[in-house]
């Protein structure tokens, strides 16, 4: 069987495939790469997220002026 074959067709088969025994080396070695790679990518946009959402907070008391409550009078 070749190692293109063993590849998951579904999200869901993931899981099964890597705690087969019979599952190749390079198939498992790519599997557990990939969730490596795309579990970096998402930390890294949600720290940059974070950052350029701290900026902008950090900003907008200096660019709006702070209006007074005058129904609380």
């Amino acid at each position: 069987m070749s190692e293109r074959s063993e590849l998951p067709h579904r999200v869901d088969d993931i899981i099964q495939i890597l705690q087969s025994s019979q599952t190749h080396p390079s198939v498992e070695f790519f599997l557990k790469q990939s969730f490596y790679t795309a579990t970096h990518h998402v930390y890294w946009g949600m720290l940059i997220t974070s950052i350029l959402i701290w900026i902008v907070l950090l900003f907008l008391p200096n660019t709006f002026p702070i209006v007074e409550d005058h129904h609380s009078k």
